[in-house]
């Protein structure tokens, strides 16, 4: 991974500053969530605007279901809004007892991240627990199911198992205010500094790799089973990347 390349694809401009969360469709394209305001964009690769979702709170991240459903999480307003696949159309609006920011699946169950705890819930959304650990708002969940999860204000990464032990917290001089993580599909770790300007790159036991230059990223996530991802500024600079190695 040292000697990879990884290739800008596009570059676009949006007028959002407060993106943290989406991910890519299967057709190709790319949901934003705009956590300023009630709504979703869908943008086509080349940076045009293709839809606007109006949706019943201030959107935070998304997840696509294995059935191609996609979940939003509306933590101001402690609920998960569920998509259709084809017209992105509102399934079903869930209620939550907690404030839920990001979110992640582990086997048969789903993660998400919220202040100073994630909690776990069902496949059916029944909250199951919560664990308190060091995380502001960011988890991802590697192929192994091991857990990994970021402090904006400690500037430090844990990585669990599924057992919830500790594999590793990864602290760097050059890393601050952690705002963004994804785990790509071969297990390497993409964590964004968004106030020192770069993206560090870790090995799946938390060796740092490589180090990219980027003006202040704030959402960054892989494509499935594929090599693309994008990452977002905090100015709505939206960027299209592919890994090779």
């Amino acid at each position: 991974i040292q000697n990879s390349t990884i290739d800008e694809l596009e570059e676009f401009e949006t007028e959002c500053a407060r993106i943290y969360g989406g991910c890519f469709l299967p057709n190709g394209r790319l949901l934003l969530c705009d956590s300023s305001s009630p709504r979703c964009l869908i943008f086509m690769e080349n940076g045009t605007l293709a839809q606007e979702i109006g949706i019943p709170g201030n959107p935070w991240d998304a997840f696509i279901e294995s059935d191609g459903r996609i979940l939003i999480t509306l933590p101001a307003d402690q609920k998960l809004v569920v998509l259709l696949q084809n017209t992105l159309a509102i399934e079903d609006t869930i209620d939550f007892s907690c404030s839920c920011s990001s979110i992640a699946k582990l086997q048969d169950r789903y993660l998400f991240g919220s202040s100073g705890s994630f909690e776990e819930f069902s496949f059916e959304f029944n909250h199951l627990e919560s664990l308190s650990v060091d995380i502001t708002d960011d988890i991802a969940v590697d192929k192994k199911g091991c857990i990994v999860f970021g402090d904006y204000d400690k500037n430090k990464i844990t990585k669990e198992n599924k057992d919830h032990t500790v594999m590793f917290t990864y602290n760097h001089r050059e890393l601050i205010n952690i705002c963004g993580l994804a785990v790509d599909r071969y297990g390497f770790i993409f964590v964004n500094g968004s106030s020192s300007d770069n993206i560090h790159i870790l090995s799946e036991d938390g060796e740092l790799l490589k180090m990219l230059d980027f003006k202040s990223p704030q959402c960054i996530k892989f494509e499935e089973k594929s090599s693309r991802f994008f990452v977002v500024s905090s100015e709505g600079v939206v960027k299209i990347f592919k890994t090779s190695w």
